[in-house]
């Protein structure tokens, strides 16, 4: 996180310095009193310039506030199903309800602690989350939603 603070701070500090460092040049090679006309012009421009990087700006805002909210419905949903599962598994009981509850307790356990972590520090997936949420069923390889649904799948009403 550091990083990419001090790289787009640099990116930031660089550009200004590129653009002071044009003006102050062209300031030097042309003529000290510009005409009104010339600074009609440089004004407009400008506007305009400043316009569209107000857009742009804008733009990327619109578009993280929309990851934000895609992300903030699957994880709703998420937790709303493996809820369901959970209190639907306590809810009907009979021997399957220790089986399903188990593995539903030990998923969220690892999203909590280990996900959520890897997430937030380095914005990629825990490989040790990957690697606990799957398990060897004859031979094949089977994620912990699978074997969470298949578990959940065996419940009657």
């Amino acid at each position: 996180m550091l990083h990419s603070v001090l790289l787009g701070a640099l990116f930031i500090s660089g550009t200004a310095l590129l653009v002071l460092s044009c003006y102050f040049v062209m300031r030097r090679f042309e003529d000290r009193n510009p005409s009104s006309q010339t600074r009609d012009l440089a004004n407009s421009v400008m506007l305009r310039i400043s316009a569209l990087h107000a857009l742009i700006l804008a733009l990327v805002f619109a578009q993280e506030m929309s990851q934000y909210q895609q992300l903030k419905l699957q994880s709703a949903t998420e937790a709303n199903a493996l809820a369901d599962i959970y209190f639907d598994a306590g809810r009907y009981g009979g021997a399957a309800a220790g089986t399903i509850a188990q593995p539903i307790r030990q998923y969220v356990e690892l999203v909590i602690s280990e996900e959520w972590d890897s997430l937030g520090s380095d914005g990629r997936l825990a490989s040790s989350t990957w690697a606990g949420g799957t398990r060897r069923t004859n031979g094949s390889s089977t994620s912990r939603r699978r074997v969470i649904g298949s578990a959940a799948s065996g419940i009657t009403c």
